[in-house]
């Protein structure tokens, strides 16, 4: 069962790697459709800097998946951003994009992987722990009870259903 989670998580893991740099710049002004209306009022600003910031947070992020690791866990620390507040930007990122009609395959895709990636950011004092029993199953060698525990404890984390449903459902409302 350890096994076939962890080839799940790998083939997961192979899609992290492809860093988020080709979306769309929303920022420029011939990318990002206000309202005409809209730019005359206090909201225009508001939505401007909330885009810019979610903007900031997904590269951040981005920049954070593409670091290298030494197993399958990654470093919270590595976080520019709390978990919910990726999350949040992006969910509003992909929003825009669908209500500007520029959300492809080719954007949509890896921003549904980072999404799904955060829970493989753990908190440091865990992460040597998980890695080096990553290694162990990798090499084939044999876990004590408490490892296992521990491992499985960390996939059924890193693979929880609540963030696929949260993703599911988001996708719903949008009707991707």
């Amino acid at each position: 069962m350890l096994y076939a989670l962890l080839l799940a998580f790998l083939i997961i893991l192979f899609f992290i790697y492809i860093k988020i740099d080709n979306l769309p710049d929303l920022n420029s002004n011939d990318n990002y459709q206000i309202n005409e209306n809209s730019r005359s009022n206090k909201n225009y600003e508001s939505q401007l800097t909330e885009l810019l910031q979610n903007d900031r947070i997904i590269k951040d992020y981005s920049d954070a998946l593409a670091k290298g690791t030494s197993g399958i866990a990654r470093p919270e620390s590595l976080l520019s951003n709390s978990k919910q507040e990726i999350s949040d930007a992006i969910k509003d990122y992909i929003r825009e994009l669908v209500r500007q009609d520029k959300l492809t395959p080719n954007i949509h895709s890896p921003l549904t992987t980072a999404f799904l990636s955060l829970n493989q950011f753990i908190e440091d004092e865990r992460l040597n722990s998980i890695n080096k029993i990553q290694s162990k199953l990798t090499n084939n060698l044999t876990l004590t009870s408490d490892e296992q525990n521990e491992f499985q404890e960390f996939m059924q984390q890193f693979s929880s259903e609540n963030l696929i449903e949260e993703w599911t459902q988001f996708e719903s409302e949008l009707n991707l």
